[in-house]
């Protein structure tokens, strides 16, 4: 029973990959909508869907779900699975440039040195948006449960 929280988060996180996964590969079908909507993704513009998509909306969730769901875990554990979150958005965009191999995309590293430094920035800029989100959830957690009052008085001060 103790690691409740820990399998909560880990199936939160678990589903966020999954269904990355299964919008990339909605993408690579050859049907009109996921034609338009892969134009959509692919374009390029002032507005980067592809970032979007692929980090900002995946990181905060996993972020959102940490805190919220450990709100009373150390500050250790916090770190950790922000760690592991924010290292498991960026190890996963592999597997996306695998599915959509027929599309050619503009944002993609073509050779390895220009994925080694676009990986880093990639994992900076994910390890933030988890962290960012991962206190967003802890705070209002914390404020949530704050609220509320048990027999022995309020939950957590």
């Amino acid at each position: 029973m103790q690691r409740a929280k820990e399998i909560r988060v880990i199936s939160v996180y678990g589903a966020i990959l999954c269904f990355q996964l299964l919008w990339h590969w909605l993408l690579s079908l050859h049907y009109a909508a996921a034609v338009t909507l892969l134009g959509v993704y692919e374009y390029r513009g002032h507005q980067d869907v592809s970032g979007l998509v692929d980090l900002v909306l995946p990181a905060a969730l996993a972020g959102i779900a940490i805190g919220r769901i450990g709100w009373r875990w150390s500050r250790k554990k916090l770190a950790l699975f922000t760690f592991l979150a924010g290292l498991g958005v960026v190890a996963i965009t592999p597997a996306y440039m695998a599915l959509l191999k027929d599309h050619p995309l503009w944002w993609w590293p073509n050779t390895d040195s220009e994925a080694a430094r676009v990986f880093p920035v990639q994992l900076l800029k994910s390890w933030a948006l988890v962290g960012f989100f991962t206190y967003a959830g802890h705070t209002f957690a914390i404020h949530a449960n704050s609220r509320r009052t048990l027999p022995g008085g309020p939950v957590r001060k």
